[in-house]
């Protein structure tokens, strides 16, 4: 009975220092494109693009969560909580025209990426003012429509990467 019992207490043991181990190895890889401010700021222009309104608020909580040292990074989760908290996908437009204004300066100070990153623009349906959204992809939809918006997006810039 005592040899099972220690049978069964060392197995136990195994099985957690197993388990724990490849938890770790789990937590330790780490996508080195992810960016806490534009990886989800490219998620919310997805979700907008589909009418997504509950993800481009969860992915609006993801910036809010960033670190915001400097006063760029303070205006985007700024804006990430806004986005989050948004009553509804017009006011997320409101707040992704805003995002389009920072996300250059963002850029200019704070990323090193190995990846291009295309700049769109089209006119916003309500006043007719130019809008700005960025990208991964060279194509877009236009994220201030939604659905069923290719006709007037147009490419205006290829942000070259920058090597790490």
């Amino acid at each position: 009975m005592t040899q099972k019992l220690t049978f069964l207490v060392l197995f136990l043991i195994g099985v957690g220092c197993t388990s724990s181990t490849q938890e770790k190895k789990v937590e330790e890889v780490v996508d080195e494109n992810y960016d806490p401010i534009l990886t989800p700021y490219f998620s919310i222009v997805e979700a907008l693009i589909k009418d997504d309104f509950e993800k481009a608020r969860t992915y609006g909580l993801e910036v809010s969560k960033a670190t915001s040292d400097t006063g760029v990074k303070l205006a985007l989760t700024g804006m990430g909580t806004l986005m989050a908290e948004a009553s509804s996908s017009y006011d997320q437009r409101a707040i992704l025209e805003q995002f389009g204004m920072v996300i250059p300066l963002y850029l200019e100070q704070s990323i090193i990426n190995d990846y291009p990153i295309y700049t769109f623009k089209c006119k916003n349906e309500f006043d007719e003012k130019e809008v700005f959204w960025f990208s991964l992809s060279k194509q877009s939809k236009n994220p201030f429509i939604g659905n069923n918006s290719g006709d007037c997006v147009e490419m205006v810039e290829e942000i070259k990467p920058i090597i790490k």
